[in-house]
Formats: C-alpha cells, structure tokens, sequence
C-alpha cells in the first residue's frame, strides 16, 4: 500500500511540475508588467525635475499612444515614437538624464521571444 501512494505522490508531483514548466508557470516570455503611463510620468517627474507644463504634455503624449501600446506587435514601433516626442519637450539637461534612464531600462522589446 505504501509504495502504491508514494508513486501516486511521486506522480503527481511530476505531472505539476512538468505543467509549470521551466519558468515556474509563467507563460512563455512573461516579463514584470509595464508601470502605468501615470507611474511612468511621475518617476520621470521626479528624476528629471519636469515643470508643470512638461508634465501636461507628457499626459498629453502618453494618452495620444494609449491604444496602440496595448498591441504588442505595433508597441515597440509606438514607443520609438512616443519616446521623440516626449524628447522634444525637454531640455538639455533633462534629456541627457532621460537617455540615461532608457538605457538603464532598456529598448523596448518586441512581443516575440
């Protein structure tokens, strides 16, 4: 009786780890969630010091590219995109602070593995 419920056990055990897989149950390619573009703005508010007026625009551009950052196919296109445009709204300064932050974070990827 024993044996027979340690290879039920050791079976179940098998079946559920096979059924995670190597990522502990992720889907495959599963990455930390994007920050919203309202968390995007206030991190860049405080690490570039952006005025009032900057941060209006920034809401404005974010909202403009809202939609087509939800496809992942077209999402890294859009954030080249969105990433000249918000560009264009600072100054030297805190567009050097900027890049640097990009490369800290990365390009954007693409939806494929």
């Amino acid at each position: 009786m024993k044996k027979i419920i340690l290879t039920i056990s050791f079976i179940s055990l098998v079946t559920l780890a096979w059924s995670l897989g190597p990522n502990g149950g992720g889907q495959r390619g599963d990455r930390p969630e994007m920050p919203s573009s309202k968390e995007m703005i206030e991190k860049a508010t405080k690490e570039l010091d952006l005025s009032d007026a900057q941060v209006k625009k920034w809401e404005e551009i974010h909202e403009k590219y809202e939609d087509d950052m939800k496809n992942q196919e077209s999402a890294r296109n859009t954030m080249h995109k969105m990433w000249k445009e918000l560009e264009a709204t600072l100054t030297k300064e805190q567009l050097e602070k900027f890049k640097k932050m990009q490369r800290r974070q990365g390009p954007p990827r693409s939806g494929r593995n």
